[in-house]
C-alpha cells in the first residue's frame, strides 16, 4: 500500500492539518491524495453497470491523484464554484486490471490508451453540474467514442459547446491538459 492525504474544503482553504490514510494501491509507487470536497460530485462510473463493459470493473469508490495533480484540481473546484458550478467525476486514479477491462471493449488508442495516464494519478475524467446537482449539457455522456466527444467537435449545440469551455478554462488555467478525443479527460502536465 502508499500512504494517502486526505483534503476536505475546510482543511484545504484553512491550511490545517492534512489527516493520512492508507490506500492499498499495490502497482501504485507514487503517493496519492483522496478528494473529499462537498462541490465535487462522485458519479464513479466504473464501480457501477453504468458504463462501457456494463459491468463493475472498479472498487475504487473515492477520488484519488498525486499530491499536485490534487491541489491543483481544488483549485479548478474554487474556480468553477465561484462560478456557479459543481465539479462531476466519473474517474481518476485507475488500476490497470480496471484499463485491461476497458481496452478489451475499446482498443482505440485514441480512446484507451495502453499506458493511461489513469494508472499513474495523473488523468482525471470530469463535467459539470450546477448548484443543485444537475449535470450541465455536455453534447454527449461520459465514454462516448464518437466524434461528438471530441474536445473540437461542432455539431453540438452552443450551450454544451460553452459547458465545455468553461470546464476546460477552469482545468487547463491550474495545470491540466484536455485530451484531444475526449472532452471529459484531463491529463496533469506538471507532476
Amino acid at each position: 500500500g502508499c500512504q494517502a492525504k486526505t483534503y476536505n474544503y475546510l482543511q484545504y482553504k484553512l491550511l490545517k492539518t492534512i489527516l493520512t490514510h492508507r490506500i492499498f494501491v499495490m502497482e501504485q509507487t507514487t503517493a496519492l491524495v483522496r478528494i473529499d470536497d462537498p462541490r465535487v460530485i462522485l458519479d464513479l462510473r466504473y464501480c457501477t453497470t453504468n458504463n462501457i463493459t456494463k459491468k463493475i470493473i472498479s472498487n475504487i469508490k473515492e477520488v484519488y491523484l498525486t499530491e499536485n495533480a490534487g491541489n491543483k484540481l481544488l483549485l479548478a473546484v474554487d474556480k468553477l464554484y465561484l462560478a456557479g458550478y459543481k465539479l462531476v467525476v466519473w474517474d481518476s486514479y485507475r488500476t490497470k486490471a480496471t484499463q485491461s477491462e476497458l481496452r478489451l471493449v475499446c482498443s482505440d488508442d485514441n480512446f484507451v490508451a495502453r499506458d493511461s495516464h489513469h494508472c499513474k494519478g495523473l488523468a482525471i475524467d470530469v463535467s459539470l453540474a450546477d448548484m443543485n446537482g444537475v449535470f450541465s449539457d455536455m453534447g454527449t455522456d461520459f465514454d462516448d467514442f464518437s466524434p461528438n466527444a471530441f474536445s473540437t467537435a461542432q455539431n453540438i449545440t452552443q450551450l454544451s459547446k460553452n459547458n465545455r469551455k468553461i470546464l476546460k478554462g477552469a482545468m487547463e488555467s491550474n495545470g491540466f491538459e484536455q485530451d484531444k478525443y475526449e472532452w471529459w479527460h484531463f491529463n496533469f502536465k506538471h507532476s
